[in-house]
């Protein structure tokens, strides 16, 4: 989300790009703040460390880690391989699934498009997807229908 840093002053549209907003009005990039909310739906060991699968990788898990980021930790977007290397197992949807405030069937078909492409159209791991979905939703035929109506997979 992007806000105001204050209570007083109100964000609205000014119908700029990002470009013009700089040169005419660079005093609102001052004024505004940005969050982002993540949900941590597993994590990677270090090459080397207890577990770790000696394969120059560090070993995935897919559950949250025992001790939270820190604060002023940063974030980055992963790399295409990191995705494929993290999506061979599917555990993850659970966690997914489970996040609170958010869209979830949105984010879970988003997400699972995603990795589809990355994974260069895999036909049997989406099945696979489809499979897993179908086990947690087992209960909620509403939920996995929804989702799997957002997968759009073209041929």
């Amino acid at each position: 989300t992007t806000a105001p840093i204050d209570s007083v002053h109100r964000a609205r549209a000014l119908g700029l790009s990002l470009a013009e907003l700089r040169e005419q009005q660079p005093q609102i990039f001052a004024m505004l703040k940005t969050e982002f909310r993540a949900t941590i739906v597993g994590f990677e060991t270090l090459p080397g460390q207890v577990n770790g699968n000696g394969a120059g990788r560090g070993y995935i898990y897919q559950y949250i880690p025992p001790r939270p980021p820190q604060i002023h930790q940063a974030v980055y977007q992963c790399e295409s391989l990191e995705v494929v290397y993290f999506s061979e197992q599917l555990d993850f949807l659970r966690i997914l699934l489970q996040v609170k405030n958010t869209p979830v069937e949105a984010l879970a078909a988003a997400s699972i498009r995603q990795m589809y492409q990355l994974r260069q159209a895999d036909r049997q791991w989406l099945v696979n997807v489809g499979r897993q979905l179908s086990v947690l939703l087992k209960d909620d035929y509403d939920r996995l229908r929804y989702i799997l109506s957002q997968i759009h997979i073209s041929p």
